[in-house]
């Protein structure tokens, strides 16, 4: 099944305000086996979390690495998913919301990111 098709299931099966790919398959990199790495925003359970990718990966017959960006998650990891995702259905601004956090987090803590980088670099 088409990646659009999937996920057309499943925003007609579960209560999700966004969906979106990331990783290899957004960038074009990816070869004929990669995963696809699948980001949601959604405020469901970990179990409905868990039902999601399973549906997604028996439509896809793929492996699926399923990521709700309304968890904490790392910083870092979310400004890439931010900055390389495609954005494949988005209700009620809920990208642009998680977009609009991300930058103002990086804007913020801009002084505090490059020490931290130098200490690193040291």
């Amino acid at each position: 099944m088409e990646l659009n098709k999937a996920v057309s299931n499943i925003i007609s099966n579960h209560n999700v305000e966004c969906v979106g790919l990331f990783g290899s398959r957004a960038r074009g990199d990816n070869l004929d086996n990669s995963d696809y790495d699948i980001f949601i925003i959604a405020n469901i359970s970990m179990e409905e979390e868990l039902e999601i990718e399973a549906e997604l990966e028996q439509l896809l017959d793929n492996n699926i690495d399923l990521i709700n960006l309304k968890e904490d998650m790392d910083r870092i990891l979310l400004k890439n998913i931010v900055n390389e995702g495609i954005v494949l259905y988005n209700k009620n601004n809920a990208f642009e919301n998680i977009y609009n956090f991300i930058e103002k987090f990086f804007i913020e803590n801009n002084d505090f990111l490059k020490l931290r980088e130098r200490d690193l670099l040291d």
